[in-house]
């Protein structure tokens, strides 16, 4: 018995010299590390690390997203119509969808691998990938949404500009709150927590107030939709380099050794 009391006591002292080992390494690599700034978050993600490793084995991944995306905005936009609601609602609400998707998936394959520890206490850790990747993911549905707003308008006859500046401010909202949650959170799920209101925000109104809803996408200028994806892109910059800083990187520098993730 006293055998494996003393067995237990070496292993408690061997992790906790372990980790206070990474600590410090950790504090070394952070007294070295520049303060970012936009520029230096772009070398970081996409010429440092690469944009081959950052979407490796990733094909798989974005595929799946898209075409889960492409089945939920259909049959988002039928139950509208079925509804009587306008297609400004059903390009507003499923904006985000492929986004969305692709963290979500993302993510959990992040998790699956085992990896996840090691990459947090390495110099450019998940969340400099998770950055990189936020900035692709929006640059994806910019694209996906314009050739969505496009068959909307197409076949509906609507308001193509309309569709697309409503998709666009919908698209870069949803990424800042995503990317508020991240930060104000201090971990990947209460982003998602976050993410997980926009769309119960939007049930709600679609639920309870659908023609103020409709309404409002249908009667507010075009440029205000415009602007507000604008200065969401600006904002939304400012996040993701925010998430490299060392202030934020300080908060998970332990994260190889907890589960608070």
């Amino acid at each position: 018995m006293r055998g494996r009391e003393e067995e237990f006591l070496e292993g408690v002292w061997k992790k906790a010299a372990e980790k206070e080992q990474m600590l410090r390494a950790a504090e070394v690599l952070l007294s070295e590390t520049a303060a970012p700034d936009f520029a230096g978050f772009m070398k970081d993600a996409f010429v440092n690390i690469g944009v081959k490793q950052l979407y490796a084995g990733m094909a798989g991944i974005i595929s799946i997203a898209f075409v889960i995306t492409v089945l939920s905005a259909y049959l988002l936009l039928q139950v509208m119509l079925d509804k009587g609601e306008s297609i400004y609602a059903a390009a507003f609400c499923s904006a985000p969808f492929l986004y969305a998707g692709v963290f979500v998936l993302s993510w959990i394959k992040e998790r699956g691998s085992g990896c996840y520890e090691l990459q947090m206490s390495c110099k450019y850790t998940f969340f400099h990938v998770l950055a990189a990747r936020m900035l692709g993911e929006c640059f994806l549905g910019f694209v996906f949404n314009g050739m969505y707003a496009t068959a909307l308008a197409l076949r509906y006859r609507a308001d193509g500009i309309r569709l697309f500046a409503v998709s666009f401010s919908s698209l870069m909202l949803f990424s800042l709150l995503f990317a508020t949650g991240l930060l104000w959170g201090g971990g990947i799920r209460k982003a998602l927590y976050c993410c997980g209101g926009w769309f119960l925000a939007n049930l709600l109104f679609l639920l309870f107030a659908p023609d103020f809803y409709g309404r409002l996408l249908q009667e507010l200028p075009v440029l205000l939709f415009i602007g507000t994806g604008v200065c969401g892109i600006c904002l939304h910059m400012r996040q993701l380099v925010s998430i490299t800083a060392l202030t934020f990187r300080k908060e998970y520098t332990n994260a190889a050794n907890t589960r608070c993730y």
